[in-house]
């Protein structure tokens, strides 16, 4: 997650912690075991170019959380899992959002046969709560 130690943000400077919580990228989140989740207020929503030479896409979109503090995180949405899961809850700026790694999944058919995914879930709280 992205933090500061800014001495302005510590002592309450408004213009500081706005800068830390919306200029540049956070820190992404990469869920290690199932039942790792994640919730925060989004910031921003977009798209970037796709990574994954495998993709079926051109991009895949994005969330940045703010998590508390000046913590905030990135959610890139890579897989189809995830990609779905976060196209069908529709965030928008001030949402509450919480992204969840819920299982690991096996592909049943076609070339990529046999290779594991992981499974998310997404629910969103409309407006910052």
């Amino acid at each position: 997650m992205t933090t500061t130690n800014e001495p302005h943000v510590r002592d309450g400077c408004l213009m500081c912690a706005v800068r830390t919580l919306t200029e540049g990228t956070p820190d992404a989140w990469n869920p290690g075991e199932p039942s790792s989740s994640v919730t925060g207020v989004v910031l921003r929503t977009g798209d970037v170019p796709s990574t994954l030479p495998w993709s079926p896409v051109d991009s895949d979109p994005f969330l940045d959380l703010w998590t508390g503090g000046m913590d905030r995180v990135r959610i890139v949405a890579y897989g189809a899992m995830l990609r779905n899961a976060i196209q069908k809850a529709a965030a928008l700026v001030g949402d509450t959002v919480t992204v969840t790694f819920t299982h690991w999944g096996v592909i049943n058919s076609g070339k990529h046969q046999g290779l594991k995914f992981k499974a998310f879930t997404v629910s969103v709280v409309r407006g910052h709560h």
